[in-house]
């Protein structure tokens, strides 16, 4: 199988893909004043700030 190249648009439009087929699991509260789209996404973005890997596909992407 040859491997998929990723593009940094395109691991954020599949990852928003998946995000609308979660059911979201929080109940009504302060805590859902952000769309569940927002949380999973801000999440993903606070733990791939250390990750290597994401940080040079992120730069190039900004690079293309």
């Amino acid at each position: 199988m040859e491997p998929i190249k990723l593009r940094f648009r395109e691991l954020i439009d599949y990852m928003k893909l998946a995000i609308l087929q979660m059911k979201d699991p929080r109940q009504t509260s302060n805590g859902t004043k952000y769309s569940l789209n927002d949380a999973v996404l801000g999440a993903f973005a606070k733990a791939s700030g250390r990750n290597q890997v994401v940080a040079e596909l992120v730069a190039s992407y900004s690079q293309a």
